[in-house]
């Protein structure tokens, strides 16, 4: 009876965060570009499930509305750290890739195992950073089938593989976490703005709104899934580091996650 009830949740859940998806694409102005990509790993498939439509929108709104409240200069530090956590992972994941048929070759392991099952997708990108995430999810697929082709031809460990599985998910979960830290931090300047506006009623028509919208299905809990929550709005502190300098954090993070 509890797994029936926990299993009708999971799919409600999933309903929510589907239509709220699919609203959100429905109000969209803008250019798209669709591109067709299949993914084997379950992790990957997750992944992009979770992630891809929510770095769209946050990385809209960020381009928005960062450059009416922090100015271009800003913005173009803080959209190049995003790119540069983006450009970084595909390096690392390159690398590793490359590390891993090198072992295959030593081995003498000459096919690589499949996963069960594929998943043929379309994927509708608006904004650069999501066409880079692609990239990066394909990588991680291709990782993962090597991985899994090394573990069973045994040549490495159960701990080593779920090691470096564990690894890939923390890398994907970065790219996200780097998006949405700085939509969070951009919502703050949104309030603030609204609130200095008031007196002089120039306040920014429904900016505050549309930048709720971009975290749509973040509260949303699905299956399997560890990393949605929404994280507090950030210390002003912190914030302001992001704001002044995120290229350069962001940079540093992808940099201590390839370690």
């Amino acid at each position: 009876m509890m797994e029936a009830h926990s299993l009708t949740e999971s799919n409600m859940a999933h309903k929510v965060l589907t239509d709220a998806k699919s609203d959100w694409m429905k109000r969209f102005d803008g250019p798209v570009a669709e591109k067709a990509i299949t993914l084997g790993s379950p992790t990957v498939r997750h992944s992009y499930r979770r992630s891809f439509e929510q770095i769209g929108r946050n990385c809209h709104y960020i381009t928005v509305f960062g450059r009416i409240l922090l100015g271009e200069k800003k913005m173009a530090d803080a959209e190049d750290g995003i790119y540069k956590r983006l450009q970084t992972s595909s390096k690392n994941l390159e690398s590793k890739i490359r590390a891993m048929r090198a072992v295959m070759t030593e081995a003498g392991i000459e096919q690589t195992a499949e996963f069960n099952q594929n998943e043929a997708v379309v994927a509708r990108v608006i904004v650069p950073a999501q066409g880079k995430y692609l990239r990066v999810l394909q990588q991680a697929d291709e990782f993962l089938r090597l991985v899994s082709t090394l573990w069973l031809e045994g040549e490495i460990t159960d701990s080593e593989k779920s090691k470096a599985e564990l690894d890939l998910k923390n890398t994907l979960r970065g790219i996200t976490s780097t998006t949405r830290k700085m939509r969070i931090y951009l919502q703050e300047k949104v309030v603030e703005a609204e609130a200095r506006a008031k007196a002089t009623g120039t306040i920014l028509p429904g900016a505050n709104k549309a930048l709720s919208e971009a975290k749509a299905g973040e509260t949303v809990e699905a299956e399997g899934d560890d990393d949605i929550g929404i994280e507090p709005m950030l210390p002003a502190d912190e914030a302001e580091a992001i704001a002044e300098s995120v290229a350069e954090k962001a940079e540093e993070e992808a940099t201590a996650l390839a370690a």
